[in-house]
Protein backbone atom coordinates (compact mmCIF):
# COMPACT_ATOMS: atom_id res chain seq x y z
CA UNK A 1 0.00 0.00 0.00
CA UNK A 2 1.44 3.39 -0.89
CA UNK A 3 1.96 6.07 1.74
CA UNK A 4 -0.74 8.12 -0.02
CA UNK A 5 -3.39 5.54 0.75
CA UNK A 6 -2.51 4.93 4.40
CA UNK A 7 -4.58 6.47 7.18
CA UNK A 8 -2.38 9.28 8.41
CA UNK A 9 -2.25 10.80 11.85
CA UNK A 10 -0.01 13.16 13.73
CA UNK A 11 0.69 14.11 17.30
CA UNK A 12 0.90 17.89 17.53
CA UNK A 13 2.98 20.02 19.88
CA UNK A 14 -0.21 21.54 21.29
CA UNK A 15 -1.85 18.13 21.84
CA UNK A 16 1.00 15.65 22.44
CA UNK A 17 -1.24 12.86 23.72
CA UNK A 18 -3.96 13.31 21.09
CA UNK A 19 -3.80 11.51 17.75
CA UNK A 20 -5.45 13.79 15.21
CA UNK A 21 -6.68 12.51 11.81
CA UNK A 22 -4.93 14.41 9.04
CA UNK A 23 -6.83 14.55 5.77
CA UNK A 24 -4.87 15.26 2.61
CA UNK A 25 -5.89 18.54 0.97
CA UNK A 26 -5.07 20.88 -1.87
CA UNK A 27 -5.47 24.66 -1.73
CA UNK A 28 -9.15 24.51 -2.67
CA UNK A 29 -9.99 22.07 0.12
CA UNK A 30 -8.48 24.16 2.94
CA UNK A 31 -11.80 25.95 3.48
CA UNK A 32 -13.36 22.61 4.50
CA UNK A 33 -10.84 22.15 7.31
CA UNK A 34 -10.52 25.46 9.18
CA UNK A 35 -8.99 24.84 12.65
CA UNK A 36 -8.12 21.26 11.71
CA UNK A 37 -4.80 19.52 11.14
CA UNK A 38 -4.21 18.57 7.48
CA UNK A 39 -1.52 17.38 5.07
CA UNK A 40 -0.80 19.81 2.23
CA UNK A 41 1.64 19.08 -0.60
CA UNK A 42 3.08 21.77 -2.82
CA UNK A 43 6.04 23.58 -4.30
CA UNK A 44 7.99 26.09 -2.20
CA UNK A 45 7.69 29.26 -4.28
CA UNK A 46 9.04 31.95 -1.97
CA UNK A 47 10.52 32.08 1.53
CA UNK A 48 10.72 35.15 3.77
CA UNK A 49 11.62 34.85 7.44
CA UNK A 50 9.41 32.07 8.82
CA UNK A 51 6.76 32.40 6.06
CA UNK A 52 6.60 30.28 2.91
CA UNK A 53 4.49 30.81 -0.19
CA UNK A 54 3.54 27.25 -1.13
CA UNK A 55 1.95 26.52 -4.49
CA UNK A 56 -0.41 23.66 -3.68
CA UNK A 57 -1.02 20.76 -6.06
CA UNK A 58 -4.02 22.60 -7.56
CA UNK A 59 -2.01 25.77 -8.19
CA UNK A 60 -3.47 27.78 -5.29
CA UNK A 61 -1.01 29.84 -3.25
CA UNK A 62 -1.00 29.07 0.47
CA UNK A 63 0.91 30.98 3.14
CA UNK A 64 2.62 28.55 5.52
CA UNK A 65 3.84 29.89 8.86
CA UNK A 66 6.84 27.75 9.75
CA UNK A 67 7.82 26.45 13.17
CA UNK A 68 11.18 27.60 14.43
CA UNK A 69 13.94 25.42 13.10
CA UNK A 70 12.26 24.46 9.83
CA UNK A 71 14.62 25.08 6.91
CA UNK A 72 13.24 24.88 3.37
CA UNK A 73 14.64 25.77 -0.02
CA UNK A 74 12.84 27.44 -2.91
CA UNK A 75 11.83 24.84 -5.50
CA UNK A 76 11.39 21.94 -3.07
CA UNK A 77 8.21 19.89 -3.10
CA UNK A 78 7.11 19.40 0.48
CA UNK A 79 4.31 17.90 2.54
CA UNK A 80 3.28 20.23 5.35
CA UNK A 81 1.39 18.87 8.31
CA UNK A 82 -0.27 21.75 10.07
CA UNK A 83 -3.34 23.54 11.33
CA UNK A 84 -5.52 25.41 8.83
CA UNK A 85 -5.85 28.96 10.15
CA UNK A 86 -7.76 30.38 7.16
CA UNK A 87 -8.62 29.55 3.55
CA UNK A 88 -5.08 30.52 2.56
CA UNK A 89 -2.92 30.02 5.66
CA UNK A 90 -1.53 26.99 7.49
CA UNK A 91 0.50 26.88 10.71
CA UNK A 92 3.17 24.20 10.19
CA UNK A 93 3.78 21.48 12.78
CA UNK A 94 6.14 19.39 10.63
CA UNK A 95 7.34 19.22 7.04
CA UNK A 96 8.68 16.43 4.83
CA UNK A 97 10.57 16.96 1.58
CA UNK A 98 9.29 14.86 -1.34
CA UNK A 99 11.14 13.94 -4.50
CA UNK A 100 9.92 12.82 -7.92
CA UNK A 101 6.29 13.82 -7.37
CA UNK A 102 3.91 14.68 -10.19
CA UNK A 103 1.73 17.36 -8.57
CA UNK A 104 -0.95 17.02 -11.29
CA UNK A 105 -1.43 13.33 -10.53
CA UNK A 106 -1.30 14.02 -6.79
CA UNK A 107 -4.03 16.66 -7.20
CA UNK A 108 -6.22 14.19 -9.12
CA UNK A 109 -5.84 11.77 -6.21
CA UNK A 110 -6.89 14.51 -3.75
CA UNK A 111 -10.01 15.27 -5.79
CA UNK A 112 -10.89 11.58 -6.05
CA UNK A 113 -10.67 11.17 -2.26
CA UNK A 114 -13.30 13.90 -1.87
CA UNK A 115 -15.46 12.73 -4.77
CA UNK A 116 -15.51 9.16 -3.44
CA UNK A 117 -15.10 9.88 0.27
CA UNK A 118 -16.85 6.65 1.29
CA UNK A 119 -13.93 4.69 -0.19
CA UNK A 120 -11.31 6.62 1.75
CA UNK A 121 -12.78 6.75 5.27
Amino acid sequence: MSSLAKDASVTTAETPALIVPTPRVNGSKLSLHINQVVRLVGLVSHIKDQQVDLVASDGKHVNVRLSSGTALTQGQIVEVIGNVESVSQVLEYSTYVWENVDLDIYDKMINLTYQYAELFT
